[in-house]
């Protein structure tokens, strides 16, 4: 695998801006796995074709807050059709704490 970046600090839209920017360059994502120990705890690796990883810090999971929200715009712009349009309508804000993985035909599950 390759990192093609990766932010440590946190901050959803820092996360947001950079994954725009890799579907600007026209990047394909394969998947995303998510390894959370808490909503302040958690990491998203973005792996792309070509097995290119980008590494977030700034999502989460579990609640309806801020960095669900990021991951839910991320989804979104690789793969609008893919995930409801209506936040409150997907796994992302009652995922629990753990090890997810979401594929654009599989959504959400534990790994």
């Amino acid at each position: 695998m390759k990192t093609i970046g990766s932010d440590k600090d946190g901050i959803t839209q820092i996360s947001v801006n950079a994954l725009i920017s890799l579907h600007v360059k026209g990047e394909i994502l394969k998947e995303i796995r998510i390894y959370s120990t808490g909503p302040a705890d958690t990491v998203c690796e973005f792996e792309f074709e070509g097995n290119k990883i980008y590494e977030a810090s700034g999502f989460s999971i579990g609640y309806g807050g801020e960095g669900p929200h990021g991951l839910w715009t991320a989804i979104r712009t690789f793969c609008p059709n893919k995930i409801s349009g209506d936040f409150w309508k997907t796994q992302i804000s009652g995922l629990s704490q753990g090890h997810w993985r979401w594929t654009p035909n599989g959504g959400f599950v534990t790994f």
